[in-house]
Parts: C-alpha cells; structure tokens; sequence
C-alpha cells in the first residue's frame, strides 16, 4: 500500500463563478473528501501568489531575529493566544494522550484583527476577551501578514458555502455562524534538528484541529527544505505522508465541524513528523489559516445529518465554549469552568462526558 495519502482537489473558483450545477458538483467532491478523510487541495482560492512569497519572506524574516526578541513578543498573559511561542510552549499532544514530548516548532500567531464583540462578560465560558495583535518592529511586516489574512478569510468564506451545500443545504445556511468569526492565523517555523530528538519529541505530535476548517501553506523556498513532514493517520493506523500542491491549499476538516456534521465528516488526527537523520538540517516554515466560528454558534447537527437511526453523538454545545476549552489546554491552562473539574481529562474523555 502507497504510504502517500490521498486527498480530493476543490476547485473554489468553479463554485464561485459557476452555475448551480457546477456547484452541485464541486459540494458533492466537497463532501466525499469530508466522509473520506477529511483532507482536500484547494485550488482556485483567489490568494494571490506574490503576496504569499513576501508573506514567507517576512516569516524567515522575524524567525531569524534574537531570541530574546521574539521572546518579548509572546503573550502577554497565560490565556492569550497571540504573538510568538517557542519550542515546547504548547502541549496540544497531552491532548490527544500523549505524555511529555516537546513540540520542535516555533510559532507567530495573529488573532481577528478587529473584535467580534461576540465575548460576554457575563458568560466567560464561552470564548475569551479581545485579544490585541502584537507585532514586530519590522517594516512592511504587519501589513503583508494582514493582507493575506484578508485574502484567507474571502477564500474561508466560498469554502463554508461549498460546505453547506456538501451537507443539503442552501449554500449560505452557515453565513450566520461565521459572520463574528474568530478565526487564527500562523507562521510555523520547524528548525533543523542537529541532535537527534528523544522520547516523544516532534515538530508537532499528533492531534486534530480545534476549529471547523484549517488551510495550509508550505514553503519550499528554504535553502535545504523539504516538502514532507505533514503526516495524517490511517484507519489502519499506519502514519501516511500529505503532500501539498505548490500554489494550493492544504485544507483539512476540523473537531468544530465534525461535531456539526454529527461526524459525517472526518477530522483526522495528523503529525508534522521529524525528518530522517539525512535531512535533519532541513527546515520548514507554514502558514495555518485556523477557521474559527461564532463563539455564540450552536454545535448542534447540521439538519439531515443526525436522525432517528443515527441520533446526535454530543450533548448541546457553543462554539465559543468547546474552542476556549481547547484553546486553554493548549497553552497549558486547562481549566473548566463549570462542567467539568477533571483538570486531567483528555479531550476524548471530555467529549463523553455529557459536556458536550
């Protein structure tokens, strides 16, 4: 068996630009790839190219930079999630029943850059204050990494409507679920590995996505880089390589649209895995455009995907208090406000516990 994965190809323009039945058609694609693994390559996504060059040319940019510096951009306290983490600042692997492994990476993350209001002081389990953007002191890099955020969220955009149509419904039946979306953008810098990593070490160990949809660009304009290292999970267990299309998307289904779709759709667990001992001096650098809905949209089943013989798998649940959930964990607060006080609890246990 090939140990490459397979992922469908959605043309996003064909959808956009076309007639109802070419709609149909790029929906049906659409949900195949969601019942098959729930990867797919985007093309047609509209972002322009040049954009993305200097976007990854401002990444290698501020990763360059001193330590310290980068340093003086991270969080400004432990439950916000904008501005630089350092290698082993998340535990997204405990998660998912890993143990102490570092994550090998390095990141620079930027939230929606003007507030959705949808917070509630007065229902602070659902989602988290306003968290302001930090920036570097570099010239031109706020403004390239803003406008790409633009561009991801027009193309996020086409990709629920294709979604709502995958799923029978009409193609803006999820525009007021993302309207105050708070969805994440990130560069992702795995560095060289010298010395050889121990124990559970990884760029990144595995684990699915929080949010209902994550897209994905890879550089290959490293001296010395390599395409591999993204990895998804088999249903035989066997870790397969998945390879993107230079200039495409790699996009992925995430846990927030699995719960809609009553998991019709799947969200695989993946892995940026390490590279063998003849590359370890390669590197790599990502952009992740991570989705997010309303905090206030209600995770109950997408009409016609839950029924009297395949009844909804999770309790009621908003959007905003499954991801604050998540979010927390992964910076190491793991607190559950009010549901539930198992502080040790894995998000498996988490999802049957009725929470949900």
């Amino acid at each position: 068996m090939s140990n490459i994965a397979v992922a469908r190809t959605i043309d996003l323009a064909k959808f956009d630009q076309g007639d109802l039945a070419a709609k149909k058609e790029v929906a049906a694609e659409f949900d195949r790839a969601g019942r098959e693994n729930g990867f797919m390559i985007l093309k047609g996504h509209g972002v322009d190219l040049a954009l993305l060059d200097r976007c990854f040319a401002e990444a290698r940019r501020f990763f360059a930079l001193p330590m310290e510096t980068k340093k003086a951009l991270g969080p400004e306290t432990p439950i916000n999630f904008n501005g630089y983490f350092g290698k082993g600042s998340e535990s997204v692997g405990k998660l998912f029943g890993g143990n102490n492994g570092v994550q090998l990476r390095e990141k620079f993350m930027i939230s929606r850059p003007v507030p959705s209001r949808e917070y509630k002081p007065d229902h602070p389990d659902v989602g988290w204050e306003y968290q302001p953007n930090r920036w570097p002191d570099l010239p031109g890099f706020q403004d390239t990494y803003l406008a790409l955020y633009a561009q991801m969220e027009r193309a996020s955009k086409i990709v629920v409507r294709i979604a709502s149509m995958a799923l029978g419904q009409n193609e803006h039946w999820f525009d007021d679920k993302f309207d105050k979306h708070e969805s994440t953008m990130s560069w992702m810098h795995y560095p060289p590995q010298p010395e050889a990593p121990t124990g559970e070490d990884m760029r990144s160990p595995p684990h699915s996505d929080v949010g209902a949809m994550t897209y994905l660009f890879q550089d290959s304009g490293l001296d010395g880089a390599h395409p591999g290292g993204l990895q998804i999970l088999g249903d035989d267990g066997v870790w397969r390589d998945m390879r993107g299309v230079d200039g495409q998307i790699m996009m992925n289904i995430g846990d927030t649209m699995r719960r809609w779709t009553n998991d019709r759709w799947r969200s695989s667990k993946h892995r940026v895995a390490n590279p063998p001992r003849e590359q370890a001096h390669t590197a790599r650098i990502s952009l992740g455009f991570f989705q997010k809905p309303n905090f206030w949209a209600k995770l109950d089943p997408v009409p016609g995907t839950a029924s009297a013989d395949n009844p909804s798998r999770y309790d009621h649940m908003y959007a905003g208090e499954y991801m604050r959930f998540r979010m927390l964990h992964s910076v190491g607060q793991r607190q559950f406000e009010g549901k539930v006080q198992d502080k040790t609890m894995s998000i498996g246990q988490y999802e049957k516990t009725g929470a949900m």
